[in-house]
């Protein structure tokens, strides 16, 4: 599975701590 790395501001279902609308 590719890393954890959402876009910033990205409110949604984040693979990890930093994708839970972190940004």
């Amino acid at each position: 599975q590719a890393p954890a790395v959402p876009a910033p501001g990205n409110a949604g279902p984040g693979k990890s701590d930093k994708g839970k609308g972190k940004g």
